[in-house]
């Protein structure tokens, strides 16, 4: 059993008639459709895993990524362990803003001198893994971008759905939208972190 809502939760849900991209940099209705279904299979895998005892929670986060120049090829990934291997470009970005002591050192938190607030992990968040991912598949870092960040609500753990369920449901989605009503997730501030290292690179979706 999947921790999933129940089916009866859906009789209501109505399916977009037309393609319509709900993501505002991405221009190709199919392109967003496959990243929301990727990130939709990613959430359900995880909670079962965390309803196996394989994890002790389920991630904070999960975000897509995609490549602006092909519009053809999507990754997804989610909040954990700073990565063991980082791509040079990447850690060129980390470099340069703990320089600026702006970020921490990957595996390293960061106390906010004026707020006296910790930061999080840096190298933990979902967009660091996924940017991560695509420069070490020789994706241009000027062409990545990133969707907004979601997470579970926590009633969604509370919830059951019959494992052969999952495909017609993850089949369902076909944008932003219906990832969100779904999967029952919220969108999420991009962190601080993620703020500094890719907002002036245009790698962030707007907010």
């Amino acid at each position: 059993m999947l921790d999933y809502p129940p089916e009866s939760m859906f009789d209501d849900f109505i399916l977009q008639e037309e393609n319509e991209c709900l993501l505002e940099r991405i221009e190709d209705p199919d392109l967003e459709k496959l990243i929301c279904r990727k990130i939709a299979r990613l959430v359900m895998e995880s909670i079962e895993k965390y309803k196996q005892g394989k994890a002790t929670d389920v991630p904070a986060a999960f975000v897509g990524g995609y490549d602006s120049d092909s519009n053809t090829f999507a990754y997804v990934d989610y909040s954990q362990t700073p990565p063991e291997k980082i791509h040079e470009q990447l850690q060129e970005i980390v470099d340069i803003k703990v320089e600026e002591n702006k970020i921490a050192p990957v595996g390293q938190t960061k106390i906010d001198k004026e707020t006296n607030k910790e930061s999080n992990t840096t190298g933990r968040c979902a967009e660091f893994h996924v940017v991560n991912k695509m420069l070490k598949l020789a994706h241009k870092k000027d062409n990545i971008r990133l969707t907004k960040a979601v997470r579970p609500k926590k009633k969604y753990k509370h919830r059951e759905i019959k494992t052969e369920s999952v495909d017609s449901l993850i089949n369902s989605i076909n944008s932003w939208e219906d990832l969100l009503k779904v999967c029952n997730l919220r969108e999420i501030p991009y962190c601080s972190n993620c703020e500094t290292m890719f907002r002036d690179i245009n790698i962030l979706e707007e907010e």
